[in-house]
């Protein structure tokens, strides 16, 4: 420590050397985190004359990919021991040698990290070019070896796979100054052959594969990471140009496949914390990976909204952050679905309040968004009733409309289609889709009820919070006796009337289809309305006074600010 200008930058300088992984796609996300750590160094020295030279963090901060490689010892074994480019498998001894070889190659260079890290904080810091130059030479030896064996699988042709040769002759005796032309020609032609790009190298530049295994050799060895924080991009595999050749493919995202790896990378009582998008709480296809982290792990996530106000300047995204503890039992416990405006950032993750969230609070097989005790009580309640809309709605002439997508503070069902006009030409408007209902009763029953602020609330609960789709709406349960409840149906003729009187029309113009005209309503000017439904509803469900003013009162500062009302028809 002496050696270092003060204590703190000892211990700041141990950790960035002997703590600290990182990896990222982007070559230049991989410098400004290297970068960002020496800031970090040198702003722990008071006098000019006490900057030394800053560690080489390079095989500790690396540019690959984290979702093509070899991560664990399994997936190393397995792709020395099988052959997956049409050769006979080898025999178990020499399978078993070859991957006792590798090891022992792996353990070396992991023994020359350790005297690499050593030599920058106990032996003065002296870090040679003929030190770093042999690591990355062992180093790219072990990487190029399951290079080439993850090609394979890829069905990649390799150059020393194919059977052409470069043609050789010796000139002969007889040659003419034109033959020998001719023959530099012809040389000169295979050279430039030789140099052009192959198979296997646009698919190391296109996948860039990173193997765990071998890049952090001692940890994955000893088991992985004992904490592994991340954002990982929010992007459909459709849209990536390169491959996955893995089960998890099928989720069809890359934060949902970046989440399972870090479940690989993590030692088993180790911590996995990930900023993701709600859809990994809230959607059906993220079913396996919600029950990939729920398994012997203990669960904390809070979520949060991007309107009035944003989790991070510029990201249109609803966020969850999630902290899963392996070996410390198992539980869930959630925030309820976070708002704020700018002012009250300051104070948004101090007053972040947390409730259980097992089995038995959600009425689909999410993640639901809780908060309060208050709340899982009227979950529970809902959850209890023996009925779901799907079995009310059929085929019949009624249609229910209702907005599909934009769901901020309210949900909007009509009993007319909203009137469109696309350049003055009466249209049918793609963001209202409609269920229908064999009798107009039982329409104006479900009118009253999926315009409620309880539909909402357990809506927000359990959805991405952005589309409303027909699993929302069908999923939800419902008492029998709401259709038999007379002062309902004069309730969604107040609710009808309210809605036309208080539309207004919004024009926009759109590059591809011109000027637009729509039909808008506002719930929160006929929120009243909506306050006696759910008055009625509450009788239905068994809601206590508390419960039902919770309801009723659900961000109401959100729901019914001014400034937010047009951000409802945006």
């Amino acid at each position: 420590m002496a050696q270092h200008p003060n204590r703190r930058y000892f211990i700041l300088k141990s950790i960035v050397i002997n703590n600290l992984y990182g990896v990222d796609i982007m070559e230049e996300a991989a410098e400004i985190c290297k970068l960002r750590l020496f800031l970090k160094l040198v702003a722990q020295v008071e006098r000019v004359e006490d900057v030394e030279p800053l560690p080489d963090i390079d095989f500790n901060i690396r540019a690959g990919n984290t979702l093509v490689g070899y991560a664990t010892r399994e997936d190393v074994e397995r792709a020395l021991t099988t052959a997956t480019d049409g050769r006979m498998k080898l025999m178990f001894e020499e399978e078993s040698t070859a991957l006792q070889r590798f090891e022992e190659r792996a353990a070396d260079v992991e023994r020359l990290f350790g005297l690499f890290r050593q030599q920058q904080t106990e032996l003065g810091g002296q870090v040679t070019v003929e030190d770093k130059a042999e690591l990355r030479r062992r180093l790219d030896a072990l990487d190029d070896e399951l290079n080439r064996a993850l090609a394979r699988e890829y069905g990649v042709e390799l150059p020393g796979d194919s059977k052409s040769r470069l043609p050789t002759r010796s000139r002969p005796a007889s040659a003419t100054p034109q033959s020998a032309q001719a023959d530099f020609a012809k040389v000169a032609a295979v050279s430039t052959a030789a140099l052009a790009p192959t198979p296997y190298s646009r698919w190391l530049a296109s996948h860039r594969p990173l193997h765990w295994f071998v890049e952090f050799y001692g940890i994955m060895r000893r088991g992985g990471f004992d904490v592994v924080i991340g954002n990982p991009p929010y992007v459909e595999y459709k849209s990536v140009p390169y491959t996955i050749q893995s089960a998890n493919a099928g989720l069809g995202n890359l934060h949902a496949m970046v989440t399972l790896r870090g479940l690989e990378l993590l030692r088993q009582d180790g911590g996995l914390a990930l900023i993701v998008p709600v859809a990994l709480a809230s959607t059906e296809r993220m079913l396996p990976v919600r029950e990939e982290l729920s398994r012997e792990s203990c669960l904390w996530m809070c979520h949060f909204d991007f309107r009035p106000s944003k989790l991070f300047e510029g990201a249109e995204q609803r966020l969850t952050i999630f902290v899963c503890r392996r070996a410390s039992g198992t539980g869930m416990f959630t925030t309820k679905y976070n708002r704020w405006y700018t002012e009250e950032r300051q104070h948004l993750f101090s007053t972040l309040r947390f409730t259980e969230a097992g089995s038995g609070y959600a009425i689909r097989p999410v993640w639901p968004k809780t908060g309060s005790t208050t709340l899982l009580s009227v979950l529970q309640k809902a959850a209890r009733q023996s009925h779901r809309v799907r079995e009310y709605v059929g085929t019949g002439v009624h249609p229910l409309f209702y907005k599909s997508t934009g769901i901020l503070y309210f949900t909007t069902f009509t009993r007319l289609a909203p009137e469109c006009f696309i350049n003055d030409v009466p249209t049918s408007s793609s963001r209202e889709v409609s269920i229908a209902f064999p009798n107009f009763s039982r329409l104006q029953v479900m009118h009253a009820t999926l315009n409620s602020s309880l539909f909402y609330v357990l809506y927000v609960v359990h959805s991405n919070c952005r589309d409303l789709n027909p699993s929302d709406i069908l999923s939800f349960r419902i008492p029998a006796d709401i259709f038999e409840d007379q002062e309902l149906l004069g309730l969604s003729d107040q609710l009808h009337a309210a809605q036309q009187a208080t539309s207004r029309f919004i024009n926009r113009m759109q590059r591809l289809t011109g000027q637009v005209r729509i039909q808008a309503f506002f719930p929160s000017e006929y929120k009243q309305v909506v306050d006696q439904i759910d008055r009625v509803l509450a009788r239905h469900y068994g809601f206590t006074d508390e419960e039902l003013d919770f309801i009723i009162n659900y961000d109401i500062k959100y729901r019914m600010g001014e400034e937010l009302a047009a951000e409802e028809n945006d």
